[in-house]
């Protein structure tokens, strides 16, 4: 009875022991526990925390870069902009510019017609003085030709003088149309006649104003009087020669356009399209 007992006793004892054990070792699994959880959690927030950072930086790398792709981009069309309003103002001032010069041309066009007009009509004056320089040496052949009777020589020179008249007259009549044309293309010469766009030299600008000048001086009205036919072909025969000399030294033919304002007008558009096309 004894041993049995003591072995019961001896079994109270043990599982007290084990009791004791079982309880230090929950709380020490408790406490690993807490303790494991206490670390894991810090480790969770101190993962959290670098999450939230390197979101943060990404947030503020998109973003920067967000801000500076949209700043290249504004950068661009504010570059793009200004070269399509400095292209379109280059255009516009081109166009400007075009228009003055198609006025300028049909301006020239006018004066240039009128020049050669007052060619032509010196032409004809140069062709009716030569026939009245030949009609006065046929008259001093008349007059100084003795052998003839007094009375046929007296008509015979009497109808050579009314020829000679009627083309006086004839050649007073063209250097009067003559005058006003030469009075516009001498204003014209200061003004809007642009020789430089119709290719002639300003040596050549010199000699037409001299040739239109030397028009405006030469004296016709002295051959409406027949007493004054001789004096007044012998004082403007040197000046019409001269004048004859002036126009056939004057390129006239310069005066024609090179090339038309609607060749120019393509070319300055052709021009335009191939140095802008990008922008396009």
């Amino acid at each position: 009875m004894d041993f049995v007992e003591e072995i019961d006793e001896k079994s109270l004892t043990e599982n007290l022991n084990l009791n004791e054990l079982t309880g230090e070792l929950r709380d020490g699994i408790t406490e690993t526990y807490a303790s494991m959880m206490k670390s894991l959690r810090k480790n969770q927030k101190k993962k959290i925390r670098n999450l939230k950072r390197k979101k943060n930086r990404l947030e503020n790398r998109f973003l920067k870069e967000l801000e500076e792709e949209r700043m290249k981009l504004k950068m661009e069309e504010e570059e793009m902009r200004k070269s399509l309003e400095e292209a379109l103002e280059k255009q516009v001032e081109t166009s400007k510019e075009l228009i003055e010069m198609n006025k300028r041309e049909k301006e020239n066009r006018v004066i240039v017609e009128m020049i050669f007009d007052i060619a032509r009509n010196w032409t004809d004056i140069d062709f009716w003085f030569s026939q009245i320089l030949g009609m006065q040496e046929v008259l001093k052949s008349v007059e100084e030709n003795s052998d003839e009777k007094e009375h046929k020589k007296g008509n015979s020179a009497a109808m050579i003088r009314h020829r000679m008249k009627k083309k006086a007259d004839l050649i007073q009549r063209l250097h009067d149309s003559n005058i006003e044309l030469v009075e516009k293309v001498l204003d014209s010469l200061k003004e809007t006649l642009d020789f430089v766009v119709f290719g002639i030299e300003e040596t050549n600008r010199n000699g037409l104003s001299v040739f239109l000048n030397s028009m405006m001086n030469i004296q016709f009205l002295t051959l409406d009087s027949e007493q004054l036919i001789d004096s007044g072909i012998n004082q403007m025969k040197e000046t019409v020669f001269e004048i004859r000399e002036l126009l056939f030294q004057l390129p006239l033919y310069q005066l024609r356009p090179r090339k038309s304002i609607r060749q120019y007008l393509w070319d300055q558009i052709d021009s335009f399209d191939q140095s802008h096309s990008i922008c396009f």
